[in-house]
């Protein structure tokens, strides 16, 4: 048995998984794998951004949370939905040339590093001309993140191979959070921070990756429906994917970079809670992609994300009550009642959060147009709030549309989820 547990433990799981008819041991071994995984980067990226934050003066990570963004707003030229239909290859086996998926990843992804450098010039028009040192890093590291995902995580994720996700996460989260620490000792510089920050994880997950190979099979290669499916994936979720990153420009229009860094840090804690917790998904995502979709596998599906948001209920309550006494001992040098204040609510967003299973079930069974639905909805939600919110409500309107986004998306993919006819086949 790969973990030590005592025989009364391991007869419990084991009927468990009778009662509810699904594979208890897999669901237990790799949650216990991810749990770890994701306390460690759970905890570097607490740590990380909170020396940042904390350290920093708060121009300069508002400089940095600004770079972020727009790299956020051209990530679709990384092909972000390419991760899943390489996990679904790796899940089912099929071949395909690992090659070939690179090269036309990178290939796209080189259009990103050029529109970063082609933006350098027109920096000074912004007041921003002294930030051309962090565009000319982000176009260099630009194609990085996304050929490393597809590369590492794909087959992790595909594989249920967790055990080899958690040594990548303890050795990159290592790096980062050493070599974060001595920036902010001894040079504290938003580009280096950023570079440590983009370029640490994918550098150890390609390393890692290195030797991953599917299967080859003579006269058939998957890699043109999988590149055809990723880039069905991308579209359906670029609207959410460019919104997303539209807030903290906004704010760093109309309030400018000192309210940037306290939103920032506002939405720190919740969101590394959130990256926490939805690394779970993964578990199940190959589990998805295997089964045959059916009402009772959709009722499953129902339970889990019930019980799950019924924790995360119980979990944002004890936030709130600690943030008064917590966020201003730890981030002193922000207003401590507008702080404690914002990350309450940002807290109270995320009650939405288990309930993304459904999403990743539409992705899992091959559900595009579902999916394609529920993304574009969200993010038409989520500019209207903006636009209405931010210049009347200031940062605690961004995060109120955040909210909103997070409800018309697992909204629209619950419906889908739980009332779309039953297909015995999906496809690409």
């Amino acid at each position: 048995m790969w973990y030590p547990l005592k025989e009364p433990i391991a007869s419990a799981i084991t009927a468990f998984g009778k009662k509810w008819k699904i594979d208890a041991h897999y669901f237990a071994k790799n949650s216990f794998l991810v749990l770890i995984g994701q306390a460690i980067g759970f905890l570097r990226g607490i740590v990380s951004g909170y020396l940042v934050a904390r350290f920093f003066d708060q121009t300069v990570y508002g400089e940095y949370q600004f770079m972020l963004s727009i790299m956020g707003m051209i990530a679709v030229l990384g092909i972000p939905g390419m991760a899943t239909p390489v996990a679904r290859a790796w899940s089912r086996g099929e071949p395909f040339s690992v090659a070939a998926v690179t090269r036309h990843q990178f290939l796209v992804a080189i259009i990103g590093s050029g529109l970063l450098l082609a933006a350098i010039p027109f920096l000074d028009m912004y007041g921003k001309a002294d930030l051309w040192p962090l565009f000319l890093a982000a176009a260099i590291l630009f194609p990085l993140p996304p050929i490393a995902m597809v590369r590492f995580g794909s087959y992790a994720v595909g594989k249920a191979r967790f055990d080899i996700s958690l040594r990548a996460n303890v050795v990159w989260s290592s790096i980062s959070v050493v070599l974060t620490t001595l920036i902010i000792l001894f040079h504290q510089s938003a580009l280096l921070v950023l570079v440590v920050a983009v370029a640490t994880p994918p550098l150890v997950y390609l390393w890692m990756g290195r030797h991953f190979r599917p299967p080859m099979v003579e006269g058939r290669d998957e890699s043109g429906n999988i590149i055809r499916f990723a880039w069905k994936l991308t579209i359906a979720s670029l609207p959410a994917d460019l919104a997303w990153y539209v807030d903290k420009l906004m704010i760093s229009h109309f309030f400018g970079l000192n309210q940037l860094a306290l939103f920032s840090v506002a939405i720190l804690i919740p969101e590394q809670a959130k990256v926490f917790t939805k690394q779970f998904f993964p578990v199940a995502f190959a589990k998805q992609a295997a089964i045959v979709d059916s009402r009772a596998t959709r009722l499953k599906l129902l339970q889990a994300v019930l019980a799950g948001t019924a924790v995360f209920a119980v979990g944002i309550a004890v936030y709130v009550l600690l943030c008064p006494f917590v966020i201003p001992f730890l981030f002193p040098n922000y207003d401590a009642s507008q702080l404690v204040f914002l990350t309450s609510v940002a807290a109270a967003t995320l009650i939405t959060n288990p309930a993304s299973l459904f999403a990743q079930y539409l992705e899992a069974q091959g559900m595009i147009r579902e999916t394609r639905i529920a993304q574009w909805g969200a993010a038409a939600v989520f500019l209207v709030l903006l636009g209405m919110l931010i210049p009347t409500m200031g940062l605690l309107g961004a995060i109120v549309a955040r909210g909103g986004f997070r409800f018309a998306f697992v909204g629209a993919a619950a419906w889908y989820a739980m009332r779309s006819p039953i297909r015995i086949t999906r496809t690409a």
